[in-house]
């Protein structure tokens, strides 16, 4: 009994071994891959550690490179220099009225109007997000503050102006009767007509080249609220170096369209031509922010700032640091 058993008994055996095998072959066919970063770690474990170190550090550096905001390089918009004067968030024509009337104020207007326009400078640099504030009464001594310095460099240029031309003139006469004398007479006309627009190229290029270098001198003035600032040469040089081409682009820009807000504002009973050019000053000003802003993006070195008054901080609450 027992022999002819055993035969069986085996073969029970072995189906019941094929059956664990089967079951075996299934489970490694149905079990779940690694996911990667269990492969990640495995590897990891089995490197040395000065190995472990490096991936840990390329691991976190890797996505501040990944999640790194593209900064978009600043580009002057032309006509939103005017545009942003009577947003629709401000009261445009309120403030170029209270402008125009503080003008008859003899050189307190001049203050008011550049203590106003470079803070709304510096309230567009701090919180670009939000528009620059209206003219407010109750910052009349604010605005006087910041205007002084730029609004007193431009006085004494103005005062002195006069001296600089009627220089330009003689040294322009002077070329101009020696090349006549050194000359035949019969070349007189030939010479006057050749001479005559080079030296008017030639003094328009002067006064373009002073405006652009006093640009960035009255821009420093009216942000640091300092005379003594505005005189950075080194400053200013390197402002001038790094967005000479938009800044002549600019100066261009403001002569061309002075001449026509010009002649709207003589048309309209000439007491427009007031109203005209503050809404001129405004835009030349705004597009010195544009300046600035593409300066700093530049590599540019920002000017120091001062802290707002207190009793204003309403006007900052959105401020970006950036001095």
């Amino acid at each position: 009994m027992s022999s002819p058993d055993r035969p069986e008994s085996d073969r029970r055996q072995v189906d019941r071994s094929e059956v664990d095998q089967s079951e075996v072959d299934q489970s490694e066919t149905n079990r779940p891959e690694l996911d990667p970063p269990d492969c990640d770690a495995q590897a990891v474990a089995e490197q040395s550690p000065e190995a472990r170190q490096d991936a840990a550090t390329e691991h976190e550096q890797t996505p501040a490179l990944r999640e790194a905001p593209s900064a978009e390089t600043p580009r002057i918009r032309y006509l939103a220099a005017y545009a942003q004067i009577f947003n629709e968030q401000q009261q445009g024509v309120q403030n170029v009225l209270l402008l125009s009337v503080s003008q008859f104020i003899p050189f307190i207007g001049l203050m008011l109007l550049w203590g106003f326009a470079y803070e709304g400078v510096e309230a567009l640099h701090r919180r670009p997000r939000w528009p620059q504030p209206d003219f407010d009464f109750s910052r009349f001594s604010e605005y006087l503050t910041r205007g002084l310095p730029p609004s007193l460099f431009v006085f004494i240029l103005q005062a002195i102006s006069p001296f600089l031309i009627f220089m330009l003139e003689i040294v322009a006469l002077v070329l101009i009767a020696v090349a006549v004398t050194l000359l035949p007479t019969t070349y007189g006309g030939l010479i006057m007509s050749i001479v005559a627009p080079i030296l008017l190229i030639g003094i328009a290029s002067l006064a373009l080249l002073a405006t652009m270098l006093l640009r960035p001198m009255l821009l420093r003035a009216g942000l640091s609220q300092e005379i003594g600032q505005m005189f950075r040469l080194r400053w200013s040089r390197d402002f001038v170096a790094r967005v000479w081409p938009e800044l002549l682009l600019v100066t261009l820009f403001g002569y061309v369209t002075y001449v026509p807000l010009a002649f709207l504002g003589l048309c309209a009973v000439v007491v427009g031509i007031l109203p005209a050019y503050i809404i001129w000053f405004l835009a030349a000003v705004h597009l010195d922010y544009q300046l600035y802003q593409l300066y700093l993006a530049r590599g540019g070195e920002p000017v120091p700032l001062r802290p707002p008054p207190p009793r204003f901080a309403h006007l900052w609450n959105d401020a970006l640091d950036r001095r």
